[in-house]
């Protein structure tokens, strides 16, 4: 993009795109730019246009078709893309120049009201720069040598140290809406009772002080997801509204890789895999070091049959957040389901000491993996900690009858069948087939897939229904008798489930 040639500037002095190369790169390079490439595209396209002095031609319209993509029937007065752009830009570049590009020579201005690029050279002059520079490395110099004595360290730094907590800009504070947006996501991704509902309070008083935050409108979908999941809202009018919040982080930035990720997740829900998949390629390639967009696509993958792939990109969430609970359980359940026990039990582990609420779920979790591995005794000590309810019932029968104590186990059993509801009865299926009951785990199935029908208002049993049955490692006994083929080519619900997948998991599930 940089050649030669000179064009005026404001002030006295000829800028040179030699000179405006390194300082664009620079930019483009720190924290406020480095994650956001449709920003770096209007800055590009901004600063070639001003060297040539084409400023004149820059009008709204013309920028929405040559750097947004918008087709000839772009009307720039109701997709505002341009404009709101234009403005982070401008923000941003007054956040850079109060921090990493504090020094820089030039400064790259955009005038209010205007699509062109000022460059401005910095008033101090080089000799007082160079004695602030000078004095700020006296200062420095004298702070670490305090520190280090006051230490009492001596040596050289060892690789395992830990480094500095980052600090934030100078002169830069976080608005009202991006605080909500930090506490909203602080509260998300805890996950306690009512956690995700009170994300969803703060990521809404974000946007009622910046209606053109992205990371908000993510959010938002998030939450409407999850709280489906869970059964507090319909499922498929969350769909809708997780669309519409995504559709408007995307017209923000469409290169935002979150949004993109949770967009391909939508479409993957709906049987649209085309479009699911170039959202999805879209985000990994631009979010690469998000945990969120790893671990969206490792369930993906995951449900599509691409187990090895599922777990890389899990363990790339993991490696990323290693604090998120739900990240590590994700990966535990991942290789928990494939048989990797031993490495299972380092995540769900982990999971289970960040987030104590759900430390009766992840014990469950846990002592199902130690049954397979015949720990039996750590098994009772989890057991024996659960609270009375349907996952101690399961893991009780199924460590009597892995000891032998078959009356305890029928007894267990028996108090399992007589709760109600989908979870209990889908507990039930691995306690008969963990037990050999064939006959009564494949008539347990048909039971299931009526409870499922009953509660309807819990759409998302439809998607973990039939994933659990599919996945469980308890279950391999059945899936070799032809009545689960049948089952599965007749159930409406794993119907469902199969068109949101690829013929591997449909493989999979018919034993093949």
């Amino acid at each position: 993009m940089m050649g030669t040639g000179q064009v005026n500037v404001q002030g006295a002095e000829a800028t040179t795109r030699e000179a405006v190369g390194p300082l664009l790169l620079r930019i483009k390079s720190s924290h406020g730019f480095s994650n956001c490439p449709r920003l770096s595209r209007l800055l590009d396209y901004l600063v070639e246009h001003s060297l040539a002095g084409e400023t004149r031609e820059l009008q709204e319209y013309a920028v929405g078709v040559e750097v947004f993509d918008r087709g000839p029937n772009f009307d720039p007065h109701s997709d505002t893309i341009v404009r709101v752009t234009a403005r982070r830009l401008r923000e941003r570049l007054s956040e850079y120049y109060q921090g990493p590009g504090l020094n820089d020579p030039l400064m790259l201005v955009i005038p209010k009201g205007h699509y062109r690029i000022e460059f401005q050279p910095r008033r101090h002059s080089p000799r007082r720069f160079h004695a602030l520079l000078a004095a700020c490395m006296v200062m420095v110099g004298i702070a670490v040598y305090i520190g280090l004595s006051d230490s009492g360290y001596t040596g050289t730094p060892s690789a395992t140290m830990s480094p500095p907590h980052p600090t934030s800009a100078p002169g830069k504070r976080l608005s009202a809406a991006q605080t909500s947006v930090k506490m909203a996501n602080h509260l998300f991704n805890r996950r306690g009772p009512g956690d995700v509902e009170s994300a969803l309070v703060k990521f809404n008083q974000a946007l009622a002080a910046d209606p053109e935050l992205v990371a908000a409108w993510v959010g938002i979908a998030g939450c409407l997801k999850i709280l489906a999941y869970e059964g507090s809202t319909d499922f498929e009018q969350s769909l809708t509204r997780q669309e519409t919040a995504l559709t408007t982080a995307l017209d923000l930035d469409p290169y935002h890789a979150e949004a993109n990720m949770r967009m391909a997740y939508i479409y993957w829900t709906r049987g649209d895999i085309e479009r699911s998949v170039e959202h999805r390629s879209r985000a990994l390639e631009t979010g690469s070091n998000s945990a969120l967009v790893q671990s969206i696509a490792a369930g993906m993958y995951y449900r599509e049959g691409d187990h090895p792939m599922a777990i890389a990109r899990q363990r790339s969430a993991v490696a990323l957040e290693p604090l998120s609970f739900v990240y590590q359980a994700n990966l535990g359940i991942m290789l928990y389901q494939n048989l990797q026990l031993e490495e299972a039990l380092k995540p769900l582990r982990a999971a289970r000491i960040l987030s104590p609420e759900r430390g009766a779920e992840l014990d469950a979790d846990i002592a199902r993996v130690l049954i397979l591995l015949a720990r039996f005794k750590e098994v009772a000590d989890l057991v024996n900690q659960l609270p009375a309810g349907a996952d101690r019932d399961q893991l009780r029968g199924m460590l009597a009858h892995a000891k032998g104590q078959y009356e305890e186990a029928s007894a267990a059993i028996a108090l399992l069948a007589a709760r109600r509801g989908p979870d209990p009865s889908i507990l039930l299926v691995e306690a008969y087939a963990f037990v050999d009951e064939t006959d009564k785990a494949l008539k347990q199935l048909a039971v299931s897939r009526a409870l499922i029908e009953q509660t309807r208002e819990f759409k998302s049993k439809r998607v973990h229904y039939p994933e659990r049955l599919l996945f469980s490692p308890f279950l391999q006994p059945l899936r070799q008798d032809p009545r689960w083929r049948q089952f599965w080519q007749s159930d409406p619900l794993a119907h469902l489930f199969m068109k949101e997948s690829s013929n591997l998991l449909e493989n999979r599930a018919l034993g093949m």
